[in-house]
């Protein structure tokens, strides 16, 4: 299996990156568990993983993106706008149930 390379961490090719501008936080989603990752920090990686006691569904998801602007989806994205909206996206998952951990 091919795997990338990412901020010292090893993501497997069956995960989907969408990598920030400055490199300050990544947000990945892995097809095959239904796990949203989010790997935060300049100096120091924290690795923030979605522990679902459910999956994720494709309705969860769609309600999540529903709520994030347009801004979120553009290439040209600044990393205050990015951080924000993943700020947004992980505290609405935590509401819907999914435990955060650091």
């Amino acid at each position: 299996m091919n795997e990338k390379v990412l901020m010292e961490i090893t993501v497997p090719d069956n995960i989907i990156l969408r990598d920030e501008v400055d490199h300050d936080m990544v947000l990945a989603f892995n097809n095959a568990t239904q796990d949203l990752i989010v790997i935060k920090g300049r100096s120091r990686c924290l690795l923030l993983e979605v522990l679902a006691h459910k999956r994720i569904t494709d309705a969860l998801l769609k309600k999540m993106y529903e709520g994030m602007s347009q801004q979120f989806f553009e290439e040209d994205i600044d990393s205050e706008t990015w951080n924000s909206e993943v700020l947004q996206f992980i505290m609405g998952l935590h509401e819907e149930g999914f435990l955060i951990v650091e």
